[in-house]
């Protein structure tokens, strides 16, 4: 046996959190750790008629940790676009944000 290695990542979990269903233009959504916990990546889907639907952003939330170590969260962003001049989108649709959280030892 040698000298014990580094610390590690424990009590990994992905959470899930979807914004509001409806037409709306734009919509974003965050998807935060628990408590102590950091976020080690993330990402969003588009659910319902999505068409004419398109995430514009996906990132770590931008809310520093009073550390300054990783994040704590994910956050998504999308919007409906024109696919054409006579289009008017009118379908309900939603983002689900996934984050994928943990324990640094």
């Amino acid at each position: 046996t040698g000298p014990a290695g580094a610390g590690g990542v424990s009590d990994l979990q992905v959470i899930r959190v979807y914004s509001i269903s409806d037409s709306s233009k734009f919509k974003g959504q965050r998807a935060a750790c628990p408590p102590g916990q950091k976020a080690f990546g993330g990402g969003g889907e588009l659910q319902g008629i999505a068409n004419g639907v398109m995430i514009i952003g996906s990132r770590p939330s931008l809310t520093p940790p009073p550390d300054g170590t990783l994040p704590t969260g994910w956050e998504v962003y999308a919007r409906e676009i024109a696919l054409g001049p006579a289009f008017i989108f009118q379908n309900n649709w939603r983002i689900a944000v996934y984050v994928v959280c943990g324990t640094t030892s």
